[in-house]
């Protein structure tokens, strides 16, 4: 093992829009990584292909079901990562909001 998988190896990490496209192979590349990872989209069922690639590659997966437009939304989901494995070392966030201009 290398010691930079060593320094990951239970490390958390929190990935948004984790359902599909570019979060979905962020969250691959760092459980490959050897991250544990907690897994946000805004429906539980858009996480479950998600869940299902990364968990049955024996990867540790956490889903969470959250619209991150909503703080406190987005403080439960915090909380839930803390609850489940007592840290959160990365943030990534591949969710967008955006606003019409006007």
């Amino acid at each position: 093992m290398t010691h930079a998988r060593s320094i990951r190896e239970g490390s958390v990490a929190l990935v948004t829009g984790a359902s599909r496209g570019i979060g979905l192979a962020v969250a691959r590349r760092l459980a490959e990584a050897g991250y544990r990872l907690a897994v946000n989209a805004r429906s539980e069922s858009a996480l479950q292909a998600c869940v299902d690639a990364l968990g049955g590659a024996g990867h540790a997966v956490l889903p969470v079901a959250a619209d991150v437009t909503s703080g406190a939304a987005v403080e439960a989901m915090t909380e839930r990562v803390l609850r489940t494995w007592g840290r959160l070392d990365v943030l990534i966030i591949r969710e967008g909001v955006g606003r019409e201009a006007g």
